[in-house]
């Protein structure tokens, strides 16, 4: 197929181009390198167009998410917290209540016939090693042996009460850890509510989320949010990413 209406830009001559899917050509009267604009040219520029409009996409994604990610993995964990640490403090009261009723009555009850257990097996060796013993070891012997239905049982509700020492101060952490994340939660929600340029579910505001979808948007494997989030939900469920918060 022939052009004869292009001209040259350098002399003006009259060109003729055989080729349509041609390019780039020289005058023949000039010699100066012509380029023409052509089908296949304008499906190269507008592939570059495309691509350059995804990574610029993508790198908005991804500097809107660094921007934010700290307060993002706040919010999450904070979310986390509010809806797991109830039923935790809950499990603790369980255990302390079932520490004082049961454990003390227990460890009386079983120190009680351990004691008694230790009477008997104690008096045979009093009157065993009477003779062999000097007195003063022999009158203590006798009365650790006597005092031990008492003090053996004594020694369980120590332990006991030890335990829900331990108990309430398990309580008490939790609690402030709570009322922590209440806060945190709402600081970290008004932060998000004045630059909200993305909106990501609180299931994936966790530092490996976040990092795996930052990677996939450098990386160029995501150009949107939405994609970002769905490959990284079925990350979540291959196991290459943790599909949790931190542990208590």
């Amino acid at each position: 197929m022939n052009i004869k209406s292009i001209q040259c830009p350098s002399c003006g001559g009259n060109l003729n181009v055989e080729n349509i899917n041609q390019s780039l050509f020289y005058c023949q009267y000039c010699g100066a390198a012509v380029q023409l604009e052509t089908n296949r040219n304008k499906g190269y520029d507008l592939e570059h167009g495309r691509l350059d409009a995804r990574a610029e996409m993508a790198d908005t994604i991804l500097q809107r998410i660094e921007k934010i990610k700290p307060e993002l993995i706040r919010n999450g964990n904070a979310d986390h917290d509010i809806k797991n640490l109830p039923g935790v403090i809950g499990e603790y009261k369980a255990d302390l209540s079932e520490n004082r009723i049961y454990g003390t009555k227990d460890m009386v009850i079983r120190g009680f016939f351990k004691g008694l257990g230790m009477l008997f097996i104690g008096a045979f060796f009093v009157v065993a090693l009477n003779k062999t013993l000097p007195t003063p070891l022999h009158t203590l012997l006798m009365i650790l042996v006597g005092f031990a239905p008492i003090y053996i049982p004594a020694i369980g509700v120590f332990i006991v009460t030890r335990r829900s020492a331990e108990i309430k101060w398990q309580i008490a952490r939790t609690e402030e850890r709570l009322a922590q994340a209440r806060r945190d939660y709402a600081e970290s929600e008004a932060y998000l509510a004045q630059n909200a340029e993305v909106e990501i579910p609180p299931r994936f505001r966790t530092e490996q989320a976040l990092n795996y979808m930052i990677r996939g948007l450098k990386a160029r494997e995501f150009i949107s949010l939405d994609q970002a989030i769905f490959r990284c939900e079925e990350a979540m469920a291959r196991n290459e990413v943790p599909d949790l918060y931190r542990p208590f």
